[in-house]
């Protein structure tokens, strides 16, 4: 594979996903196999910082060795003052579904396998401030291609995925990123000050109603630190996502693509809630998981999270499955079973540092899943607390017209 789509992949995450500063240290947590990618974003980290840079290598989770990379040329005692710390983790996306299927661990909820197939729902903390710009990227391998495509491909047509997914060709690739995260940042901020929303969501075989969470708001695209510095979790990070009422869900909801679920795949899933809790359900492919899933815990069943994703988005055209729950959530619009999304979280009592949900009916379900349903005929409107009403997505796009009237002289 050539070399330019592997640097430009580098560059995506020193420029664009940790954005970092001169004096910032990078740690870079990989395993062995992906030492390569790590190396390469080391060198290129401290070009841009005139820092050092750590690679602390890992086998199963265990702290193996930590390499010290410094620019070239210099000596560590003449380096310039460090002015803070940037964190990127790198894994094998293969060996993360590589334990598909084994319903025993699923009913076990063994965290351990629920985390490696991408099922864990964040940690139920109240004051989870990150410290630091902190993003989680995977990188090719041949389990992955071989999950992906039957061993048909090999690491060379992940790389070329990647590429088009992250547009890597282009001279301007981290900007048109940058484009990507800035709005969804920007659509976040605006459905955020809407304020508690009850949401109709109707599609080709969807017609369902649900309310945001009290005390929560919308997350997506770049995220701040307290003093300032934004970064972006992830390779493509272009939804907007909120915490739900977990009793709230009345009506039908079809899966509108498979979604992978424990290393296998679930499609043709079709789901009725009646007075907020899960009623019926079944699916052409993958029903055994699916059932393993909606029997994990109390919550497991009941709605957690909702995120919007502009049909026909350029992670749903380069590849309709990427057997990777981190990247298909981000495909198209999704309804979340399961843990809530933290970060979007505002309140709940606080005893010691862990949530409890008091009056404000957040999910806290071990595991979650995230159900896509999306398509070019879906339709979502927004009802504020007031009465009024906002046509937030039309044919399966956000109105960003609503942006723009915002902007208008007396609003």
């Amino acid at each position: 594979m050539s070399t330019t789509i592997q640097t430009a992949y580098a560059r995506l995450v020193t420029d664009g996903l940790l954005s970092l500063q001169p004096g910032e240290i990078l740690s870079i947590n990989s395993p062995e196999s992906g030492l390569y990618l790590a190396r390469l974003i080391a060198r290129l980290a401290t070009q841009k910082t005139g820092q050092k840079a750590y690679i602390v290598m890992t086998s199963s989770g265990r702290h193996m060795e930590t390499l010290t990379i410094l620019p070239e040329g210099s000596v560590e005692a003449f380096l310039p003052p460090e002015t803070g710390m940037a964190m990127l983790t790198l894994f094998d996306a293969g060996e993360l579904i590589g334990e598909a299927m084994d319903l025993r661990k699923v009913k076990d909820a063994d965290v351990v396998f629920l985390q490696r197939t991408g099922m864990l729902s964040d940690p139920p903390f109240f004051d989870r401030k990150i410290g630091v710009p902190w993003s989680v990227i995977p990188y090719p391998s041949q389990d992955w291609a071989s999950r992906l495509w039957q061993d048909e491909k090999d690491t060379d047509a992940l790389w070329l995925m990647l590429s088009s997914l992250c547009s890597l060709d282009s001279d301007n690739f981290i900007s048109d990123f940058s484009s990507i995260v800035g709005l969804a940042r920007h659509r976040s901020k605006y459905l955020s000050n809407l304020g508690p929303l009850s949401l109709s969501i109707e599609g080709e075989g969807t017609s369902l109603r649900v309310r945001t969470a009290l005390e929560s708001h919308w997350e997506g695209g770049y995220q701040l630190l307290e003093n300032g510095r934004q970064f972006v979790s992830g390779i493509m990070e272009n939804r907007s996502t909120t915490a739900l009422d977990k009793f709230s869900a009345d009506g039908v909801m079809r899966a509108s693509k498979p979604f992978s679920l424990f290393g296998g795949t679930v499609s043709g899933a079709v789901f009725s809630f009646k007075n907020g809790t899960l009623s019926t359900w079944a699916a052409d492919e993958g029903e055994d998981l699916l059932g393993a899933f909606l029997e994990l815990d109390a919550d497991a069943p009941l709605v957690g999270s909702f995120s919007l994703v502009d049909a026909g988005s350029r992670n749903d055209v380069v590849q309709q499955t990427y057997a990777l729950p981190l990247l298909e959530r981000l495909r198209t619009t999704t309804l979340g079973f399961g843990g809530c999304p933290v970060d979007c979280v505002d309140g709940g009592k606080k005893e010691g540092d862990a949530i409890t949900t008091g009056h404000v009916q957040y999910n806290m379900s071990v595991a979650r899943a995230d159900c896509p349903i999306g398509t070019r005929k879906m339709t979502i409107t927004a009802t504020a607390e007031d009465g009024k009403k906002f046509v937030i997505m039309k044919e399966g796009q956000f109105n960003d017209l609503l942006l723009e009237e915002k902007k208008r002289p007396g609003r």
